[in-house]
């Protein structure tokens, strides 16, 4: 049986009287945005901002990559786990998150007809492995994306470039399939493998995926509707928005409109906005970035942005740092690095 993504909670005190034991909530899904259930087994924590010494950490690395460290329902801890779409190598242990499931990269096998290339997958959660066998590449022409930066997309954004041997299919590296329930997409290219949208699919061919970007990407990491509540008491759980062209995390005159949101909420139904991405600072004419994690008292999404009316706290420079939200008792603790730049979000609950 599947295991959902789950974060264990020390017991406190029993729930207090005004908790809302209604946890339903109806908005339409959407495929910009995913949720990864966090279900937490005990009862509430107190209101007095204890921090029960269990914690949720987001940090940011490699200009364009996510980490997130987190506790399971059976006491396993889990360190580094990335939320971006790659590359992911054999030998180091990378561990990645699709269809929310966790899985470590293990083995790459050619097969003996050489245009197949079968991968293999360690299954973290249910145990066992997966494989999955992909198609060599048939196009010779080369292709290039880019990753997806943070902050000040002209001076942090890279271009990889994909070049499939024109001596197909001997000495071909370059192979393509899917992955996972959804199907994503999956590129090895000499050892590496990538992740990507099921819509950029195409046996035999990469060219779907020529000037893509590569980031945290919600469609990769799985599509599970965002207005699915049902779950035991206690539940936590986090997801990712992609705003589309409207601020949704309510910045201001000055907002960008290209955000990767991580939104978590708890069983009090409070909401945390954690914006990490400033991608159009200009260090000629900025002197700050625009980052901030906001409190909501609504759930955001692409169908309901963020607005005075349901904002309730926000924490976006270095003299404010630490936040107890007043339901849950839950801590926010913000690292902010050189010119207000979020380097990490931790949540202890």
């Amino acid at each position: 049986m599947d295991k959902k993504i789950t974060l264990l909670l020390v017991i406190l005190l029993s729930c207090p009287a005004t908790a809302n034991t209604n946890f339903t909530q109806q908005l339409t899904p959407d495929w910009n945005s995913i949720s990864i259930p966090l279900d937490v087994i005990d009862t509430p924590p107190s209101r007095l901002g204890i921090c029960s010494g269990q914690y949720l950490t987001l940090t940011k690395t490699h200009k364009y990559k996510l980490l997130i460290n987190f506790t399971d329902a059976d006491g396993q801890h889990y360190d580094n786990l990335r939320l971006d779409q790659g590359p992911f190598s054999l030998g180091v242990g990378d561990r990645f998150l699709v269809d929310g499931k966790i899985y470590e990269y293990e083995n790459a096998q050619r097969q003996s007809n050489d245009t197949t290339m079968r991968i293999t997958v360690e299954d973290i959660f249910d145990g066992g492995n997966f494989t999955t066998d992909l198609t060599a590449v048939t196009t010779p022409a080369s292709i290039d994306f880019y990753t997806y930066p943070y902050e000040s997309v002209a001076d942090n954004l890279d271009e990889i470039t994909v070049k499939p041997d024109p001596d197909y299919p001997h000495g071909n590296d370059v192979f393509t399939g899917q992955f996972g329930s959804t199907a994503v997409t999956i590129l090895y290219d000499g050892g590496d493998i990538y992740l990507f949208p099921p819509s950029y699919y195409l046996a035999h061919n990469i060219t779907p995926l020529n000037r893509k970007t590569m980031g945290v990407e919600p469609q990769v990491l799985g599509p599970a509707p965002i207005n699915n509540f049902e779950a035991p008491l206690q539940q936590k759980r986090i997801w990712f928005i992609k705003e589309n062209g409207t601020d949704l995390n309510n910045e201001g005159p000055d907002a960008n409109l290209d955000d990767i949101l991580v939104e978590y909420t708890n069983y009090q139904r409070e909401y945390v906005l954690i914006d990490m991405y400033d991608r159009a600072f200009d260090s000629t004419t900025d002197t700050r970035y625009i980052e901030s994690v906001r409190v909501s008292t609504q759930e955001i999404s692409n169908n309901f942005p963020l607005n005075s009316t349901y904002q309730t706290l926000v924490l976006n420079d270095d003299n404010h740092t630490v936040a107890t939200l007043p339901q849950s008792g839950n801590r926010i603790t913000v690292d902010y690095g050189e010119n207000q730049t979020i380097n990490s979000v931790e949540i202890c609950y």
